[in-house]
Parts: structure tokens; sequence; C-alpha cells
């Protein structure tokens, strides 16, 4: 391709530098952290509770730790696929696992696509740990609310959780979701 067919993207909202940033920063906002207190910590996992459920336990970490905490329980057999190794947030509760995927976006791009690989990656999980109960969950930013309406219907339709990020109790809803499901 010579430098006359070239599509440059900058501007449209189509990925570049700040793909990573803005979403990092949504990420941070919508961090479930303040939500806990900590029983007990090690260098890399930590026992916690949340806020109002001091009766239940829960295993998280670094996202790096994930893979690391579930390896003992993990089907070698099963490949990894891609957008599956560390999720942006964690938690374990005996065999119940709470994958918390938070997404965030203003601009058309690809990013739609991401919403249609939630069967694809929970049953990768429910293939890799077999004796652990996989749940898969969305935080979404707003803005997929009006531009990934197809892609959320079929979430709703196949049970999907997921939580609007301008939910003012956007927070306290994924946890009561996690601590309802047990």
């Amino acid at each position: 391709m010579d430098e006359n067919t070239r599509t440059v993207n900058r501007g449209t909202g189509a990925g570049g530098s700040n793909t990573n940033t803005n979403g990092l920063n949504y990420e941070n906002q919508k961090d479930l952290s303040n939500e806990y207190s900590i029983v007990e910590k090690t260098n890399s996992l930590m026992k916690v509770v949340f806020k109002n459920y001091t009766d239940k336990v829960f295993i998280t970490g670094k996202k790096s730790q994930f893979m690391k905490y579930l390896s003992k329980h993990e089907n070698k057999d099963i490949p990894k696929c891609h957008g599956t190794k560390e999720p942006d947030c964690w938690f374990i509760n005996g065999n119940n696992v709470y994958i918390v995927e938070l997404k965030f976006q203003q601009g058309g791009g690809s990013v739609c696509e991401k919403l249609q690989t939630y069967n694809y990656k929970l049953r990768n999980f429910q293939d890799r740990y077999p004796d652990k109960k996989i749940h898969y969950i969305y935080g979404l930013h707003e803005w997929f609310r009006s531009n990934c309406m197809a892609e959320v219907y079929y979430m709703k339709k196949d049970g999907i959780p997921y939580f609007w990020g301008d939910n003012e109790n956007f927070k306290e809803d994924i946890i009561d979701y996690i601590i309802n499901s047990l």
C-alpha cells in the first residue's frame, strides 16, 4: 500500500493512541476495590469481603494473578483463546469465578465486536476450568447503549449480566449480582 492509499483514522474514534489510556481511565473509575475490605493479603492475592456482605469471603488480586491462581484447576489440554488471560476484575468464592470486564468506548470502531465474544470466552473458561462455575459480567460505558443495541439485546437474551457505567448504583449492582448468584 502506498502513501496515497493509506487510511488515516486520526480523530474518528477508531482506535489510536488514546484507546488504552481511555479504557484504563474507565477501568480505574469503575474499579470495585473501594467496595471491599481486605481480610488477608499476600504478595499477590487478597481475601476480601464486600461492604454489607461481610459473611462472604472472596479471593481476588491483580489482573496478572488470575491465571496463576486458577492454574491448579486448569485443563491444560484446552488452549486459551485470546481475551481470556487477564480479566479487568475477578473474584472467586469456592467454585464460583466472577470475571468482570469493563468496556469503554466513545466513538465508532470494532469495539462492538468485542461484545459478541462473551459466549466464546465463557465456553473457553468453562472448558479450561471444568470444576468451576464461571460468571462473565460486563460493565459497559453508556456509549454501548445506543451504538451496540443488537449486542446488548443478545447479552440480555443469553443471560449475560451487564451493568451501565452511568448508573449511580453501578458498583453496588455488580456486587449485588455477585452475592445473589452464590
